[in-house]
């Protein structure tokens, strides 16, 4: 298999690894591998961050004393009702979103996280609470969630991480009533929580496209190797001259079919006539192009479906055909005699005929209980009745009759 996999190499695997960007199609199919866990994920973990989001209210009970029932109204009467409302349409369109481009959910979860800092921020402002400065260390666990638990994209966190600083940042510059040495300690926390949440954002897509990049080519290579097993299989099954079976790959076909006692199946052994002299005279070359041309010829002679044409060896040929009797075989064999014969192709060598010719014999069996000795006595009436075919005047079919018959 030769495919994007290969295309990716060292150095573009470097720079789309540290720019978190594959090239087009394996950012597509990135995307698409993980775009249905993270919407799931998403649903899961933003509904436990619903929650801590609310327990804040306890918070706001010590710092903001004056905003308490405003505070649950702006998050149990308003952000609450929203939120449920999102994750319940991502819940039961999560195979819909996962189909989608992954910035949809992304978004969403953004615009979530924005819902929840605006919130906090109106708390905040609307309050008139000597102690409501310290409320600004609640933007810490928002960038904690959004970066790390979210686990949102890395562009995606530092959009969400901007626009919470930058609304922590308006607060406290508009806050005049704030203590000053407050302001500081408060703007630093949130400033260095960003940053490293967004290297460690940075450091777990890096990781998730760098484990995605590793299980694909994995899955490649294997892909590959399944595929080589697959054509070296073939080949050793595979006679390289002629292209039809080779004789380990008819013998175990005729094997397993002999497993099933009571089951019939026949043989046919065939011999290129005079083959020799046709080396002789017409050198070894031309020798290889005629057994390819009578193992064509003996292929379309022999339907899939009736049997199995292999080389068994030099100019010697065998078909097997499981199921057939012995007259069905002779009908066969009669049929690849005349093919081969058709082909008309010079044979001065010969001293049966002035063109190439085979000859072939046939046994047929009814299967026992032994497998083996099934096949070895297949193979030695189907070689007995091939030599009775050659000793007779070549060209010809022969059966090998049993006593029952």
């Amino acid at each position: 298999m030769r495919d994007a996999a290969q295309a990716l190499g060292a150095d573009d695997l470097q720079r789309s690894l540290k720019g978190l960007r594959f090239p087009a199609d394996w950012e597509a199919r990135f995307e698409a591998a993980s775009t249905a866990p993270r919407v799931q994920h998403f649903i899961i973990s933003a509904f436990v961050a619903l929650l801590i989001y609310n327990l804040f209210q306890i918070s706001d009970w010590f710092i903001l004393p004056d905003m308490h029932r405003t505070g649950l109204l702006i998050r149990l009467g308003i952000c609450t009702p929203i939120e449920i409302v999102v994750l319940y349409g991502l819940y039961k369109k999560q195979a819909w979103f996962g189909r989608q481009s992954p910035w949809m959910a992304e978004s969403l979860i953004v615009v979530s996280g924005l819902l929840a800092a605006g919130s906090l921020a109106l708390i905040i402002d609307l309050s008139h609470s000597p102690l409501r400065t310290l409320a600004h260390a609640g933007f810490a666990p928002m960038l904690v969630y959004g970066n790390l638990v979210q686990r949102l994209r890395f562009r995606a966190a530092v959009l969400l991480s901007g626009m919470i600083l930058l609304i922590h940042g308006w607060l406290l510059a508009s806050n005049t009533g704030a203590p000053s040495a407050a302001v500081l300690p408060l703007l630093l926390l949130n400033l260095v929580t960003a940053f490293f949440s967004l290297i460690s954002s940075y450091e777990m897509e890096y990781e998730e496209r760098l484990r995605f990049w590793l299980n694909e080519s994995e899955r490649q290579l294997l892909d590959e190797l399944d595929e080589t097993n697959k054509s070296l299989d073939t080949l050793s099954r595979r006679d390289a001259l002629t292209g039809c079976a080779n004789r380990r790959h008819a013998q175990d076909a005729l094997q397993q079919h002999l497993r099933t006692p009571g089951t019939q199946a026949a043989m046919i052994l065939l011999d290129v006539d005079h083959f020799k002299a046709y080396n002789d005279r017409y050198g070894h070359p031309a020798g290889d192009r005629c057994l390819q041309a009578v193992a064509a010829a003996m292929q379309q002679a022999v339907p899939v479906n009736q049997g199995l044409l292999a080389r068994w060896g030099g100019e010697e040929f065998m078909v097997i055909a499981p199921g057939a009797t012995l007259r069905q075989a002779q009908t066969l064999a009669e049929s690849i005699r005349q093919a081969v014969f058709g082909l008309a192709m010079p044979h001065a060598g010969s001293l049966t005929a002035p063109v190439v010719s085979v000859s072939l014999g046939v046994a047929h069996i009814v299967c026992g209980t032994d497998p083996e000795s099934d096949l070895d006595q297949l193979q030695t009436q189907a070689d007995q009745a091939l030599y009775e075919a050659k000793a007779t005047g070549r060209n010809s079919v022969r059966p090998w009759f049993t006593p029952a018959h």
